[in-house]
């Protein structure tokens, strides 16, 4: 916080219940998309939310052709999307919750990721 390291490595998760209960690696966060982003989804389960291009709904999150989730916890955050047609998969873990300016980082490098590879501007 505020250019400091804030040591979350002995807090407790169990206020958050099962996300806090739940650790995952990066391999099992690329299976985990990809099953998410093979499904069909009933169009009604992606509900407009935020953001340019960028919908929210019945836990997953749609951003431009890619769908998958993200998350956060004291001290790390990440984001998991997969993109079908292509068999593109972007896991994106940090030990950071949020910048200094309040933003998840997570969620930037995924943007910025998405607007590289599909030539779109998330501002």
């Amino acid at each position: 916080k505020n250019g400091h390291f804030v040591d979350v490595s002995n807090s407790s998760m169990s206020w958050c219940w099962a996300a806090g209960a739940m650790v995952s690696t990066v391999n099992d966060l690329e299976k985990y998309c990809q099953y998410i982003g093979d499904c069909e989804w009933p169009s009604h389960h992606i509900l407009p939310e935020f953001g340019i291009n960028v919908f929210y709904g019945f836990h997953i999150l749609k951003m431009e052709s890619f769908i998958g989730h993200n998350g956060g916890l004291p001290g790390y955050s990440s984001y998991m999307l997969y993109e079908k047609e292509t068999n593109t998969k972007i896991i994106i873990v940090v030990n950071i919750q949020e910048m200094d300016n309040g933003q998840n980082p997570a969620n930037k490098i995924a943007e910025y990721m998405i607007s590289l590879f599909k030539n779109i501007d998330f501002q």
